[in-house]
């Protein structure tokens, strides 16, 4: 005797699209094994595979509540998902580390000796600031904003938020002064003259 046969991912799709969350459950244990492996092709760091995989699934899940997504095709759609997710937080990456080195420059610290552990001064600093202040330093350094267009999110000006910037990126430097103290490092003339200056 035959078993009862499973339904197609043309069949599972359509019940999800409807609701049906345990259609989607099997469409999940169907191909999370291919997730996995194009996470791994990806060269992903093992690390981070599920998490990546885990947020492929949530997509095309919401995807389909919308009544959007994949017809028939669910495996290369997942595929796709896992890639795009991927290359999306490549981009984060490297706008974070460009962002990093904007907020260094800012601070005067791009020639400082002990570069290695520059950055962990720099992120040391960052967390001692108000949380409006990071808020806005991370959107105009790290994502590119321009102040004008998070002043609606603060509730603020757009001459008001670009005075807030000016504010945190003070704050910034003398934090980042503060760390410098704390780990016994001479403070470079740089930060010390783009202070005064302030």
């Amino acid at each position: 005797m035959h078993g009862p046969v499973e339904p197609d991912d043309e069949t599972l799709i359509e019940a999800t699209r409807n609701g049906d969350v345990d259609a989607f459950g099997q469409l999940y244990h169907r191909h999370r094994p291919a997730a996995r492996a194009a996470a791994a092709a990806l060269r992903i760091p093992r690390c981070e595979r599920e998490d990546v995989v885990e947020e492929a699934f949530a997509n095309i899940f919401a995807t389909l509540q919308r009544g959007r997504g994949p017809r028939e095709s669910f495996r290369p759609y997942l595929i796709a998902a896992v890639r795009n997710i991927t290359f999306s937080k490549a981009r984060r990456d490297v706008r974070a580390t460009e962002g990093t080195r904007r907020l260094m420059t800012e601070i005067g610290t791009i020639d400082q000796t002990h570069e290695l552990s520059v950055d962990d001064l720099v992120n040391a600093a960052f967390g001692q600031l108000p949380e409006r202040w990071r808020h806005i330093l991370y959107a105009v350094e790290i994502e590119g904003r321009k102040p004008a267009e998070i002043a609606t999110e603060l509730n603020l000006s757009p001459n008001a938020a670009s005075a807030l910037v000016a504010r945190a990126r003070r704050g910034l430097r003398t934090a980042y002064m503060d760390e410098l103290r704390r780990d016994n490092r001479p403070i470079p003339a740089t930060v010390v003259s783009l202070s005064r200056a302030s």
